[in-house]
């Protein structure tokens, strides 16, 4: 399966990531031509992250964790919630991915989400990313062509490498310091007037009131309370901070990401009571639905640098 993959030379659009230089496929590895630094090619997965970072030990630790979780709790309410809230979201995504013409596209913290099958393979290049091998492994063996496992703030593709960006519920997984790294970097490889779309668990959701307002610091520490309490992991990982609509907005506009259309409220699946209350709202009070949604989408594109 690996040699049919490195045969498509698809592989020409990864660099380094420690370095960004460019990159040859030898046998079994893709190999750095600026700092000879030789990276796995792993049952056809290029795997690009750069071990010796002891952040990246953790971030693959607690995702690998979170992984477990969902695959034990397969049936649970709260993954059904976040299926049907990702159904109207791949809706969203195919519309786009329509409207402008997206044949590369780069799916951030893939995981064994199945997207791929969305898309026509003969017509669409669809890269999958993400930190945990395991659920690359899982969803290359599922028929997914292209999957590279690396880390988000050190995406190892060319400048200017895809038309649409995907991130389904990935960013609040990630440290908060390294947001603006990794949102600079997506846009870096986010042609000129590609379009990103990204979905998120809403920071002011209703669920999440008053927590939301505790200081990331204490909700940590109730978290490990509550986990020597019941003797086992709780809740999201530590570094998990959930973003509001606005914050996000912002950070995209820092680097050159402009929103296409105002921020996409999810409802409340499972809720139908407060789906009709948010409906049947006056129009002067609309912005609460937006305010504690229960998830968010935003889709942005990257606006020509002007001269």
């Amino acid at each position: 399966m690996g040699v049919g993959i490195v045969e498509e030379k698809w592989f020409d659009i990864l660099v380094c990531p420690q370095c960004r230089g460019r990159t040859r496929v030898q046998k079994g590895s893709i190999d750095c031509t600026a700092c000879n630094r030789a990276y796995p090619i792993i049952k056809g997965i290029p795997n690009l992250l750069i071990g010796d970072s002891p952040q990246v030990a953790k971030r693959v630790a607690s995702e690998r964790e979170l992984y477990q979780r969902m695959h034990l709790a397969s049936s649970s309410p709260s993954l059904e919630i976040w299926n049907a809230s990702k159904e109207r979201t791949r809706s969203i995504i195919l519309r786009y991915a329509k409207d402008m013409a997206c044949k590369t596209i780069l799916y951030l913290g893939s995981g064994r989400d199945d997207l791929h099958l969305a898309f026509d393979s003969r017509e669409t290049k669809f890269v999958n990313v993400d930190i945990v091998f395991e659920a690359l492994d899982e969803l290359h063996a599922q028929g997914a062509r292209y999957c590279v496992c690396c880390d988000a703030r050190d995406l190892p593709f060319v400048e200017d490498s895809f038309d649409m960006i995907l991130c389904i519920d990935i960013l609040h997984h990630l440290f908060a310091d390294d947001l603006p790294q990794i949102i600079a970097r997506l846009a870096g490889v986010l042609r000129k007037q590609g379009v990103i779309v990204i979905q998120e668990p809403n920071k002011y959701a209703l669920l999440r009131l008053p927590i939301c307002w505790v200081p990331h610091r204490m909700r940590l520490f109730l978290r490990n309370v509550k986990m020597r309490l019941s003797n086992r992991p709780v809740g999201p990982a530590p570094h998990e901070s959930p973003l509001s609509a606005g914050q996000l907005i912002s950070l995209l506009r820092r680097f050159g990401i402009e929103c296409l259309d105002r921020p996409i409220c999810l409802e409340y699946p499972g809720s139908r009571w407060l789906t009709a209350m948010f409906r049947r709202l006056p129009r002067i009070l609309f912005t609460i639905p937006r305010m504690f949604g229960y998830h968010f989408v935003i889709a942005g594109v990257r606006a020509p640098v002007e001269t």
